[in-house]
């Protein structure tokens, strides 16, 4: 498969989907995994993750039951977070991989510290990259 994403509440264990293992720290999570190309994930020399939490628009309210929306708010969306460890495994081919937090255009803000090993890769996932999207290349 080209991706595999897991979205919910934290689990008790680490999440395993394929080659995707999560282990959550936060309350609620969406984690997507893409291949950017026509490799599946495994064998993709680029891969995308998106990992983030609630996200609401600023000035959003909610009703009394919190079930309706009162006011939609505005720009920017306020997205929470996500905090814990993702890893890769069954990697195919060799190569090293680097590990990029995203900004919000979609260009790399900066390297993020991951750990290889034979045929996987795993890095945290933390408020401190201050995005929701990664970019692992693997040379």
């Amino acid at each position: 498969p080209r991706t595999q994403a897991f979205a919910g509440f934290k689990p008790k264990q680490a999440v395993k989907l394929g080659n995707v293992q999560l282990q959550l720290d936060s309350a609620f999570g969406v984690v997507i995994v893409s291949a950017l190309g026509d490799q599946p994930l495994a064998a993709s020399k680029r891969i995308l993750v998106s990992a983030l939490g609630n996200a609401i628009n600023s000035g959003m309210t909610l009703g009394p039951g919190r079930n309706r929306i009162e006011n939609a708010g505005v720009s920017p969306v306020l997205v929470e977070p996500i905090v814990g460890q993702l890893a890769l495994s069954g990697l195919t081919g060799t190569g090293h991989a680097k590990v990029y937090a995203l900004g919000p255009n979609g260009e790399r803000d900066h390297e993020v510290k991951a750990t290889e090993s034979s045929g996987g890769l795993s890095f945290g996932l933390s408020a401190d990259h201050r995005g929701m999207h990664y970019e692992i290349v693997r040379e």
